[in-house]
């Protein structure tokens, strides 16, 4: 697990300094005017997984904190873990890098007290990714509290159910993206930075990665399933980099879009 979460950050950290360079909008300090092709099927591809794997592996180790530690310390444990870092980074390293980039006329204390203060406009970045652990671990002792049941043994998924997550995780993320696109953030409950559009697979993966954790499906799931999985998956990314890198060249159609009714 430890290697999984290094290997995810390293795809992290590529993806997000690519970004200036690609095909991706945005406004960014240092940028390209050339971009590289190649990073576009890079973004979508990780876009599937790698966060929804984050979640995955967070939700797996949410129910063993809690069997040591019991809900009451396990929040006090994520929140100095998660919320800690989370008001440092708002309210004292980005505010400083935000007011470099707006610009704006007025001194750096009037810049803060209008946006922090009197705007309630605090930025948090990419680390809307602790903001919403912090929520779904708190979520996750509200259920253990009013249940304290023991959960029934439910067999690792097989080739038919990992089909029907499928299908579901991809009616139900057409349905929200017909609103809301991909890279359309909204505030849930004005506090709750979420792009809308990944939501359903990060709440899925994490819920998971719970039942994961329950059921041992990680120790007992077979190796020949999980590597038939993987083929699926590495063969699928490979597909879409072909066709993106094809589309141009061959003058075929573009079936991928972030958002919207259509194909």
């Amino acid at each position: 697990m430890d290697n999984l979460r290094v290997f995810l950050t390293l795809l992290v950290v590529a993806h997000h300094a690519a970004q200036p360079y690609g095909p991706t909008g945005g406004n960014w300090p240092i940028a390209n005017p050339e971009r590289a092709a190649i990073l576009g099927p890079f973004f979508a591809v990780n876009a599937a997984f790698f966060m929804g794997l984050f979640f995955f592996i967070a939700g797996y180790f949410v129910p063993p904190a809690c069997d040591r530690n019991g809900t009451k310390r396990l929040l006090q444990s994520r929140l100095r873990r998660l919320g800690l870092p989370v008001l440092f980074f708002a309210l004292v390293v980005f505010p400083p890098i935000l007011y470099a980039l707006a610009s704006p006329p007025t001194s750096f204390p009037a810049f803060f007290v209008q946006v922090y203060v009197k705007q309630l406009d605090i930025e948090v970045a990419h680390l809307w990714f602790l903001m919403h652990l912090l929520v779904y671990t708190a979520l996750y002792g509200l259920w253990r509290y009013l249940t304290r049941s023991r959960p029934c043994k439910i067999q690792p998924p097989g080739h038919g159910s990992i089909l029907i997550y499928w299908l579901g995780l991809s009616i139900i993320t057409f349905l929200v993206r017909i609103n809301y696109p991909i890279d359309r953030w909204i505030d849930v409950l004005g506090v709750l930075p979420t792009e809308m559009a990944h939501l359903p697979q990060y709440v899925s993966l994490f819920v998971l990665g719970i039942m994961a954790y329950r059921q041992n499906w990680v120790g007992r799931m077979p190796i020949s399933r999980g590597l038939i999985w993987l083929g699926v998956g590495l063969g699928a990314g490979f597909l879409r980099y072909l066709y993106s890198l094809s589309r141009t060249k061959f003058a075929l159609p573009d079936l991928i879009a972030g958002g919207g009714f259509d194909w």
